[in-house]
């Protein structure tokens, strides 16, 4: 067989080639296109559990966007070997990779007996998500204090952050903003006739964050940053902080002077997803007794009320 000449930006074929010769190398490029990310997926995955942090030094070169290599590891850690189609794209499996997997297997069966496109399985997905949320019921009562952490949804390419890494549904900003539960109350019904907002932000969600504060009948006063241990990843610039957005409801009036605190909350960076306990701290202090909920909660806290899927 006459031999094709692979380079980064061509594929080189002889003169002559025969039909079949050609139609084998094309059968190649399928499975190259089928396989890459996985391929991908997996490598990155073994990285990251042998060699922690350091397993982003690797990518540094800018072979691709950390947001790929971050995706392709996180679909591959989620959809187990057993489970992926080959019949499938890896959009596909991307499109199911935060169900359990019961659901996984449900959806990509589906996908595969009705030959459904990766964005026709998205819409499926994305209805019965909000279908089971609208069974969700949320905590009773007012309160004069809400922490929030939604579980923003990113572009799966151009993620520039670890969020898609996440063991949990994500929303889109239009979604956490009109979030209500099954009797048809929203996150902003929460909130007492005077109360404050801290809401969770990263950079690239800045702008969608001050969208929901208004949603939920907030108004922006200020912010805190949360500045980590480690140096992240990013394409404008590396991130090594969070935001913590403070919002207002009527006349809250502002902590005591010296309960006011630092703008800077220094701490390490913990498991995926989790934040600073020294913030739960912060604002026990400056309201002990005030009623206190975190919504989009991951671990609930005592002397919280508490809503979040993980719970």
């Amino acid at each position: 067989m006459s031999v094709a000449k692979w380079e980064r930006v061509s594929l080189g074929l002889p003169e002559g080639l025969a039909f079949e010769e050609w139609s084998q190398i094309g059968d190649t490029l399928a499975r190259f296109e089928r396989g890459v990310m996985w391929w991908v997926g997996d490598w990155w995955r073994y990285g990251e559990q042998r060699y922690g942090e350091r397993s982003a030094q690797a990518i540094e070169s800018g072979r691709w966007a950390f947001g790929t290599w971050a995706n392709a590891g996180y679909v591959a850690g989620r959809v187990e070997t057993s489970r992926r189609r080959e019949v499938l794209s890896w959009s596909h499996h991307y499109e199911v990779a935060a169900l359990p997997p019961d659901e996984q297997d449900r959806f990509l069966d589906l996908a595969e007996a009705e030959g459904l496109g990766h964005k026709d399985l998205r819409t499926l997905v994305r209805r019965a998500r909000v279908r089971f949320e609208e069974r969700v019921i949320l905590p009773a009562g007012k309160y004069s204090v809400i922490l929030a952490d939604p579980p923003w949804r990113y572009d799966f390419i151009e993620a520039d952050n670890r969020a898609i890494e996440n063991q949990y549904p994500t929303l889109t900003a239009e979604e956490v903003a009109s979030f209500t539960d099954a009797e048809g109350r929203s996150i902003g019904d929460l909130a007492a006739d005077e109360s404050v907002l801290f809401l969770w932000a990263t950079n690239p969600k800045l702008a969608e964050a001050m969208a929901v504060i208004d949603a939920w009948g907030f108004r922006y006063i200020t912010n805190l940053v949360w500045v980590k241990d480690r140096i992240g990843m990013g394409y404008w610039a590396r991130a090594r902080h969070e935001l913590l957005l403070v919002a207002k409801r009527g006349e809250m009036p502002p902590p005591a002077e010296a309960d006011r605190p630092d703008s800077v909350i220094e701490a390490p960076r913990g498991a995926h997803s989790a934040k600073p306990a020294s913030v739960y701290q912060l604002i026990e202090s400056i309201w002990p007794d005030a009623p206190k909920i975190e919504v989009f909660s991951r671990i609930p806290r005592e002397g919280w009320a508490a809503f979040g899927n993980q719970l």
